[in-house]
């Protein structure tokens, strides 16, 4: 099960990387072409509309650095513009004819794109680092810990949370040899993904529990595969 979920992350992270990817290549291809082209102000001297009357492909007018006027189509760019409007464009130097017209439609799709890529693989990131610092933890108890001797009480199926369709286990357990103020600390594992009564071959599991703060400790399931496991 782990390692279902690890997949999905990954795939998430590459799937949201791929469209802040694609956002960014936007991006940078508009920038080009404005670094590339003399901005400008062009007239809309004609505008002639579609079938949706509020699209308009206008007629340009404007002219370059040397004086020259140019009249152009912008037969590639839907523009909500009206006969004397101002528009900013930028032009090629050499051949006036090819024009860029910055919209507010790239600009926003981009936008989407950037923050749907975030949205998606941002949780990954999130989880990966929680399992790294968690892991780290776990080992760190493990090598400097107390390690006490406990007695599996119960095992517990939950109902929530169910991940990728499946209800974990959590096994409960006591130390006959360890009181906390006096009375007996019932410990329990983390996530299983596989019931553990099919692994356990007694009814003794090792706990460790923090050197400096008693109320961090480990639950033991190494004897356990690794695929059934949420944490190492």
């Amino acid at each position: 099960m782990r390692n279902k979920i690890q997949l999905v992350c990954i795939a998430l992270f590459v799937m949201g990387i791929a469209f802040v990817a694609h956002a960014f290549t936007l991006y940078l291809k508009n920038e080009s072409t404005k670094s590339k082209y003399e901005k400008t102000k062009a007239i809309v001297t004609e505008a002639n509309t579609s079938s949706n009357q509020a699209t308009y492909y206008p007629m340009l007018q404007f002219k370059t650095i040397d004086n020259q006027r140019v009249r152009i189509r912008a037969s590639r760019e839907k523009l909500g513009a009206n006969v004397g409007d101002t528009i900013e464009i930028y032009y090629d130097i050499i051949n006036p004819q090819s024009i860029y017209i910055p919209s507010n439609q790239e600009s926003t799709l981009i936008i989407i794109l950037f923050s749907f890529g975030l949205l998606i693989a941002l949780p990954a990131v999130v989880f990966f680092r929680w399992q790294w610092l968690n892991n780290n933890k776990i080992k760190q108890i493990k090598v400097n810990g107390k390690k006490l001797v406990a007695v599996v009480t119960s095992i517990e199926e939950l109902e929530s949370p169910k991940i990728l369709g499946v209800k974990p286990y959590r096994i409960h357990c006591i130390a006959s040899n360890n009181t906390f103020n006096g009375t007996k600390k019932v410990f329990q594992s983390g996530y299983i993904w596989e019931n553990p009564a099919n692994y356990l071959r007694n009814n003794e599991i090792n706990v460790f529990i923090d050197a400096i703060d008693t109320e961090k400790y480990v639950v033991d399931l190494s004897f356990l595969p690794n695929e059934v496991l949420f944490e190492y």
